[in-house]
């Protein structure tokens, strides 16, 4: 009788373990079915190229695109940045800072509906231009301030 039981248990932990791994195999290519491939433009360093890329290079200055940012970082490894778009329409929000390696720091999509508000912390290389692109109607707009740095986040 415990051989009985023993080689249905494993059957049922082999049938289980493969269930399992249909499934994830399944799920992976579904969750980014519906997704645009945005991942070029975080790997760019140029940051005309990286602005063409996201649609943002004839973007039009808003001001109703809020930065909060100190006007002074102490420590450019961690600098809080809050940026709120009132764009009727907002369906993203990206962060980018000019004189890092890699401009574009962030991605935020947002659902119809939702509020696009983000606070977020960044780091700087050194003292430079943080630009807030809000994508709205199928059209860019942007807002920019500098943060000086003190102590560089980015190896400074």
């Amino acid at each position: 009788m415990n051989l009985l039981r023993r080689a249905l248990l494993k059957r049922l932990a082999a049938t289980g373990a493969l269930a399992a791994l249909a499934f994830h195999s399944l799920l992976r290519p579904l969750s980014a079915f519906g997704a645009d491939d945005r991942t070029d433009a975080f790997k760019n360093n140029n940051l005309a190229e990286t602005l063409e890329q996201i649609g943002a290079a004839h973007s039009t200055g808003s001001p109703d695109i809020t930065i909060e940012a100190p006007a002074l970082a102490e420590d450019g490894a961690v600098v809080p940045i809050d940026a709120k778009s009132r764009i009727p329409g907002t369906t993203r929000l990206m962060f980018l800072v000019d004189k890092n390696p890699f401009p574009l720091a962030a991605d935020f999509v947002f659902s119809a509906g939702a509020l696009p508000e983000v606070g977020i912390r960044l780091r700087f290389n050194e003292t430079s231009i943080v630009r807030v692109v809000a994508i709205a109607n199928g059209r860019a707009f942007h807002a920019m301030t500098e943060v000086k740095v003190t102590v560089g986040g980015c190896g400074g």
